[in-house]
């Protein structure tokens, strides 16, 4: 009973920042315009940049064509629901938060922190329309391939690709109750672009560490071989430990963290 009040509230929060924050962007219709419009020229680049590469070679570490376009895609789609979630919120303006001492307002709330942080600033529109063109772009990726897909397990996995992300998020957050790294989310930002590369190009201690210690393998390349069909079971394996490990690690250092929290705000 007590969880299903908690959902409920949550849920309600989660609208009515939904409604305020979509108001707010429309207020704003041209920088919105152009951030879209930014992103979608972005995506433009990269298949142009994979299609000149395939024009010499018929796969890049034994992907093809049609497997890179549909990374590519699912890069773009679990970006931008990162951005219009978990990622735009508190989390991000971590370093602000703790060099104002604002934080202490925000724990002193009757939510959960970091569950707050989803959807706090969220922004479903801003993620919309990169959102559809990434799917279109999967789409079309998966129709020229010659091989049978399964969407039902690539969707089961998208799933815990973005659990891992947003533990990997916390981790990386939780730094500044240490030391306040303004650049942050800079950071992360800059480690997930190696995931717009089939993983299979990294070999030894890189693919390793891409694997498991930043999962970008697990985050991106792990659910474009699920659609495939092409993900081991060994994959999978280490896909839910490291699932497993980053929801432990990101609830240690949080925990830890706040324990130590003492506003510094000026």
């Amino acid at each position: 009973m007590a969880l299903n009040i908690r959902l409920k509230k949550e849920f309600s929060l989660a609208i009515i920042h939904l409604k305020l924050n979509t108001m707010v962007r429309m207020e704003d219709k041209i920088t919105f315009l152009f951030m879209n419009v930014g992103i979608i020229i972005r995506i433009i680049l990269v298949v142009i940049f994979f299609q000149a590469i395939y024009t010499k070679v018929n796969v890049i570490g034994g992907w093809s064509y049609a497997e890179v376009l549909v990374l590519v895609g699912t890069w773009e789609l679990i970006n931008a629901i990162a951005w219009a979630t978990f990622f735009r919120g508190g989390f991000r303006r971590m370093p602000g938060f703790m060099r104002r001492g604002e934080l202490d307002s925000l724990l002193v709330r009757p939510v959960n922190l970091k569950t707050y942080f989803i959807y706090d600033n969220n922004d479903i529109l801003f993620g919309s329309l990169p959102i559809i063109f990434a799917v279109i772009l999967i789409m079309y990726g998966a129709s020229i391939s010659s091989m049978d897909i399964n969407l039902p397990y690539y969707l089961f996995i998208i799933l815990f690709a973005l659990i891992i992300q947003y533990f990997f998020v916390i981790i990386l957050s939780s730094i500044n109750f240490w030391t306040i790294v303004e650049q942050t989310m800079h950071l992360f930002i800059n480690t997930m672009r190696l995931g717009r590369y089939p993983i299979t190009i990294y070999k030894g201690i890189a693919r390793t560490a891409l694997t498991v210690l930043v999962p970008v393998a697990c985050i991106y390349s792990f659910p474009v071989q699920a659609l495939f069909g092409k993900l081991k079971i060994t994959d999978l394996g280490i896909m839910f430990g490291v699932l497993i490990c980053f929801y432990l690690l990101s609830n240690y250092i949080w925990n830890i963290g706040l324990r130590r929290y003492e506003s510094t705000g000026y």
